[in-house]
């Protein structure tokens, strides 16, 4: 009996590659919102997520200028919000 084994991840790449708006298009109705919503990529992610396994601070530095990594631990540091956004 001869075992039978998977086509070479090659093969795969390439075909990806030959077909590649049909696989983002693909990719693309897995992670939206809509019809299969209870089943995509976002729902599988938001059932693992809890905020107990992650604590975050973050310090928002005077003036956006560069610090030491001595101030920053001397900073004021305030309980980060899910979704909340950081930057400019």
């Amino acid at each position: 009996m001869v075992p039978i084994s998977a086509p070479p991840l090659a093969s795969n790449l390439n075909t990806l590659q030959k077909h590649r708006d049909i696989t983002i298009a693909r990719l693309d109705k897995f992670v939206q919102r809509g019809q299969f919503e209870d089943v995509n990529l976002n729902t599988a992610l938001m059932k693992g997520r809890s905020s107990a396994t992650v604590q975050l601070s973050v310090y928002g530095v005077p003036d956006l200028r560069r610090i030491s990594f001595e101030e920053a631990m001397k900073g004021e540091y305030k309980p980060a919000q899910i979704g909340q956004w950081f930057g400019p």
